[in-house]
């Protein structure tokens, strides 16, 4: 059984709220793990450059980025 962590998207809508219009905007998230909160905000900025330290997370993020939003990430260790 999967358990979704933000089943009504409360947390992305608090995030998006936080930094307003992300329009033309360059991102830089830091400590992004798997990369859940870097896709969700991804369709919403320029771009995001997203960073974390542990490589393995870096590795699932990149595996499970859409293709539709390569050109949108950069996810670094």
């Amino acid at each position: 059984m999967s358990m979704r962590i933000d089943p009504e998207e409360k947390e992305f809508e608090a995030l998006l709220a936080l930094a307003g219009d992300l329009t033309g905007q360059r991102v830089l998230e830091i400590g992004c793990g798997n990369g859940r909160i870097t896709t969700h905000l991804a369709p919403h900025a320029a771009h995001i450059t997203a960073i974390d330290p542990n490589t393995e997370r870096i590795a699932q993020a990149k595996a499970k980025l859409p293709a539709e939003l390569a050109h949108k990430i950069s996810y670094l260790p």
